[in-house]
């Protein structure tokens, strides 16, 4: 298992992905939504304490729905990332539920974008260990496309322990909340398929709307 961890600070967050998720359409906030993602920003990556673990397989078996399956069975290889912003973010944002629900929203907004980061730190490290000529997929990840969340457990049975300290609940859920787990395809025949809404089949996904 390699592991990796980066400096919060110097993560590149994707402003678009907080503005979406917090329901700006046209990417130019009010004035209360700037207001708080300036405060809350560095009070996120603060509490944040990113880190990532991966492994390399010869093979995966997940029942991944057809999206997902289609985009990894040119593999010749795989990578099963896990990565996580860290648990200082839960204590940060049950402490602001407790105080200003509309302050815990946007710091909840801010904080999936941290682990977002985090994992594609992680990619970026893996992307470093392609022999020449190999390409790598997008990451995917249970409970999206057709996967199911329960998969989870296959997936994290790849690690020999808890990879950067991330376990799964009984529901299959990740604690620290703010985790992402994900596989790609890696091999010379892997095609970059289309990401996201693209291929996504969830009408009813905020994205699309």
């Amino acid at each position: 298992m390699f592991r990796g961890e980066a400096d919060a600070k110097e993560l590149e967050l994707n402003e678009q992905e907080i503005l979406l998720g917090l329901g700006v359409r046209d990417g130019q906030p009010d004035e209360l939504i700037r207001r708080l993602l300036e405060e809350l920003t560095p009070t996120v990556l603060e509490a944040s304490k990113p880190r990532y673990a991966y492994v390399f397989a010869s093979s995966v078996d997940f029942k991944c729905g057809k999206i997902i399956a289609d985009a990894l069975k040119s593999a010749d290889r795989y990578a099963v990332l896990v990565a996580t912003a860290g648990a200082g973010l839960d204590a940060l944002l049950d402490d602001l539920k407790d105080r200003d629900i509309v302050k815990a929203f946007v710091a909840n907004t801010i904080a999936c974008e941290v682990a977002e980061a985090t994992s594609r730190k992680g990619i970026e490290e893996i992307q470093t260990h392609l022999d020449p000529g190999e390409k790598i997929s997008n990451p995917y990840s249970p409970g999206y496309c057709g996967w199911a969340l329960t998969e989870q457990r296959k997936l994290f049975a790849y690690f020999d322990e808890a990879p950067c300290g991330v376990r799964l609940t009984e529901s299959c859920l990740m604690l620290p909340i703010k985790s992402v787990s994900s596989v790609l395809a890696i091999g010379r025949n892997v095609v970059k398929a289309p990401y996201g809404c693209a291929i996504c089949t969830k009408a009813d996904c905020y994205k699309k709307h």
